[in-house]
């Protein structure tokens, strides 16, 4: 696959329609839209509609050539939504594992880093990252790192754009550590968070008890 840059919606991927055949057009707008019907069926515990309607959406594109990196990133981020609410943490862990060689949304993950999509939606999706990263407990260190690097992100916008939401995201952060540790987190392994709890007025802070991930921004280009 290549990617060429476009003035309107970033990287469009070029690819070639199997079998020569040209899909019917489906604008950027109805890209959206369908979009934004496959988020609604996700906050309605509507799973398998949600995938479904996302997979469609994705075949459409590279049916017709073209994979915009904006509607990509933004079904990625769904992807990772339904299998944060089944829960399905396997499949969560592979999603943002999963190298961009072997699947389209890997790529896809890798425009939401570089910011196809809202401030917001990066934030929430490093997030959802970090508590991909706490389901498992198969390598502790390599797993705290990956929560670190996500929630430091989370926490210094937070600190900067929503301060009243960082000892909420700082108990996430905690949450994540925790779990990954068994509940015992050793010293070494808060020195990051520590670093992020050094102003007046906060602590490193007791493990919230459960996630609530805010919502998502639209499907719509605003920036």
């Amino acid at each position: 696959m290549s990617w060429s840059k476009t003035k309107s919606k970033g990287w469009t991927g070029k690819t070639s329609a199997a079998g020569g055949q040209s899909s019917p057009t489906v604008t950027f707008d109805e890209y959206c839209s369908r979009g934004e019907a496959a988020t609604e069926l996700i906050y309605q515990g509507r799973f398998d509609e949600a995938q479904s309607a996302l997979r469609s959406m994705l075949d459409s594109m590279v049916a017709s050539g073209e994979v915009d990196s904006f509607l990509l990133a933004k079904i990625t981020q769904g992807m990772l939504q339904i299998a944060t609410g089944r829960p399905d943490p396997k499949e969560a862990l592979r999603l943002v594992t999963v190298s961009p060689d072997d699947d389209l949304l890997g790529v896809g993950r890798q425009f939401i880093g570089q910011g196809q999509t809202s401030v917001p939606d990066l934030m929430h999706f490093s997030m959802m990252v970090a508590h991909s990263f706490s389901c498992s407990t198969s390598d502790p260190p390599m797993l705290a790192s990956n929560i670190d690097r996500h929630m430091r992100r989370v926490a210094r916008w937070a600190a900067g754009e929503a301060r009243g939401s960082l000892p909420m995201v700082l108990s996430y952060w905690r949450l994540f550590l925790n779990r990954v540790h068994g509940g015992i987190v050793p010293n070494e392994a808060l020195v990051a968070l520590r670093e992020e709890c050094a102003d007046p007025g906060l602590a490193v802070p007791m493990p919230a008890e459960r996630v609530s991930f805010p919502r998502v921004s639209a499907w719509k280009i605003t920036w």
